[in-house]
Order: structure tokens, then sequence, then C-alpha cells
């Protein structure tokens, strides 16, 4: 036996999350065996590409401020 169920997300949602607002994810795959989730996000903040050329892989930075009780302030993102 294992505790185990579905959870849906909506593409809005995980988008805010990844800090990438008003984008969209075109696709979407899983790598078990390696604990991975891979999205193909389209997103003005990721690099130009043109017809036939290959889609890079990109690595975004979150920097979190903290104020003085430990909370998180904010965080941003840049794509590398």
């Amino acid at each position: 036996m294992a505790n185990i169920g579905i959870v849906t997300i909506s593409e809005d949602l995980l988008l805010d999350l990844l800090h990438f607002q008003g984008g969209h994810i075109r696709s979407v795959g899983f790598y078990p065996e390696h604990g991975l989730l891979r999205l193909q996000v389209e997103h003005p903040d990721m690099p130009e590409v043109g017809e036939g050329e290959a889609i890079p892989e990109v690595l975004p930075e979150y920097v979190k401020k903290y104020g003085e009780n430990g909370q998180v302030l904010s965080v941003t993102r840049k794509v590398t």
C-alpha cells in the first residue's frame, strides 16, 4: 500500500510559481529516474528561437530576499 494521489495544477498557477507569469507551457516531460519534470515554456524572457533551430535548455536562477525575522520578502528570477 502507498500514500498516493493525482495532483492537477493549472498552467497559470505553475507559471506563477516559476515566475513566468503570462507565458505558455508548450510541452511537459517527466523523467522519474532522475526526479525531473521538464517544461518547454514560451515567455518573453526566454531566448529567441528561429524556425527549425534547436530549443536551448535554460536554467532559471531564483534569488530570495529575507526580512529580519527570516520571512521571505521577495523572489526574483533571471534566465541564464
